[in-house]
């Protein structure tokens, strides 16, 4: 670029460089502290000028771009502070108030370019007023997490009206967000996560204490490992890992175990022929059921769950239907079913005695699938078969689980919906010592099942038999207490 402006820059990892190059209508930009968002943001809106051809009028191309931030304060010492590190305020035409403007006569190659940015604050419903005035070629929402969802809808609606249709028009509309990670109930997890409209990206960099953090070259030595210090686990895993954070209200079940970006596949998993699908099934009036193959090497693939919450009681019958129908889709043709496992105690009747069919009977009977009782219905074994394939790595880069992102309910609950439910006594804050039963719970339930009975319960069973072995030679060969282990 010439008109006194002259950069190079090099986006801070592959990202960083993927979310530049990105031509999608809304984009959004996901990551730690620390990680060169805000930078990338900056590249984003001069790089916007070289998809914008010249006016047929006067050859100038054109581009006006709004630049938010939730509070003036954190405007001006952060967002503007980050813009001028990049584009001096000594270049074009810099006005420091009201509101704030920058305005660059540029030269890209022999193209002619001005472009005009705006930046504006939303303290007050008035600012969010003077949005539904602007006629904009894009806007980069800084921190969206602390930005409401409206003030997203109005914007989108501004952004491609600018230039005029009579300076040939806006070629290259954009909505980018950079934002740390917020809690699975915030609108930006719904939208980029579950709802994904069409037109709508989301970037994810890694964990600044991963082999691939990114911007690790700007940051002092050891800036990951001392910002850890003293700090929560809920101040980790968004802050420094850049992974969505959760409710005050409970502690997730799985913790640091799951990690979305690496136990969650980045596009749908596809079943693989010749190898059963194994279902496991959470009975009661709101059932739920996941489905899973266990893979050669190891790995427990979830690729489907059926969840009923949401949709009041449902008995045996009609939840035997939504199976068939799932396992009739075109999804899952041609995938052989293997036997499905299940909540034990749906094995019994309400009234045994007078020949009363159990849950599972009459599910196994509308569907035409074998489903037995899981081996145990023990809340630890259960939920460490899960654990120990959530902490397996295959050859060491594989995950021992992944799940499929339409498995949008029970990758929420991995997440934070599965967890144990906090409450106050008069000594402190504590957690209840069971998950909370809740629209997360059941599909959980259902695929600790399938993973028990599938083989994660015998494996248990022989580690534990392992270990005591071993307990018993140390104490006869050493003369050491077992209980020390």
């Amino acid at each position: 670029m010439s008109g006194g402006l002259s950069l190079e820059y090099r986006p801070a990892g592959p990202v960083a460089a993927r979310f530049l190059g990105s031509t999608a209508f809304v984009k959004e930009i996901m990551g730690p502290f620390g990680s060169g968002k805000s930078t990338v943001c900056v590249f984003c809106i001069l790089r916007s000028l070289m998809r914008q051809p010249p006016s047929p009028i006067d050859g100038v191309a054109r581009a006006r771009w709004v630049i938010v931030r939730n509070t003036y304060p954190e405007l001006r010492t952060t967002t503007m502070e980050t813009w001028k590190q990049w584009v001096p305020p000594t270049i074009g035409d810099f006005r420091e108030h009201g509101p704030p403007r920058h305005v660059l006569d540029l030269k890209i190659g022999r193209k002619r370019c001005q472009l005009e940015v705006l930046f504006m604050a939303l303290d007050s419903p008035e600012d969010i007023k003077h949005l539904l005035s602007l006629e904009l070629t894009g806007a980069w929402i800084n921190e969206a997490r602390e930005v409401p969802k409206e003030v997203i809808d109005t914007i989108r609606g501004r952004i491609g009206r600018w230039p005029r249709a009579v300076d040939g028009g806006c070629a290259a509309p954009q909505l980018i967000l950079d934002t740390n990670p917020p809690d699975t109930d915030h609108y930006l997890y719904s939208l980029f996560e579950e709802e994904k409209p069409e037109g709508f990206e989301i970037f994810k960099q890694p964990s600044g204490l991963s082999p691939e953090a990114e911007n690790l070259a700007n940051l002092p030595p050891g800036y990951y490992e001392n910002l850890c210090i003293g700090q929560s686990k809920q101040f980790i895993q968004v802050y420094v890992h850049g992974q969505y954070g959760y409710s005050q209200s409970g502690l997730p079940v799985f913790g640091d175990d799951y990690n979305d970006s690496l136990h969650c596949a980045a596009e749908p998993l596809k079943p693989v022929r010749g190898i059963p699908l194994i279902p496991g099934l959470d009975a009661g009036l709101t059932p739920a059921a996941t489905f899973w193959q266990p893979m050669p090497n190891g790995q427990w693939r979830g690729l489907a769950e059926i969840v009923t919450l949401r949709h009041g009681k449902v008995g045996p019958t009609r939840f035997a239907e939504a199976i068939n129908q799932l396992l009739g889709s075109d999804r899952f043709e041609g995938i052989e079913t293997g036997t499905g496992w299940a909540d034990p105690s749906s094995q019994y009747g309400i009234d045994d005695a007078a020949g009363e069919q159990s849950w599972m009977r009459i599910v196994a009977a509308k569907t035409g699938l074998t489903i037995k009782p899981a081996p145990t219905n023990g809340l630890t074994p259960r939920l460490d078969a899960v654990r120990e394939a959530l902490k397996r790595m295959i050859d060491g880069h594989t995950p021992g689980l992944i799940i499929c992102p339409t498995m949008r309910v029970t990758r929420k609950g991995f997440i934070s919906g599965y967890r144990y439910r906090r409450r106050q006594t008069s000594s402190g804050p504590t957690h209840d010592d069971q998950p909370e039963k809740n629209e997360y719970s059941h599909p959980h339930d259902g695929s600790q099942y399938a993973i028990l009975g599938g083989g994660g319960y015998a494996a248990l069973t022989q580690r534990q038999d392992a270990r005591r072995r071993g307990r018993q030679v140390l104490q006869t060969e050493g003369g050491l207490d077992p209980a020390g282990w």
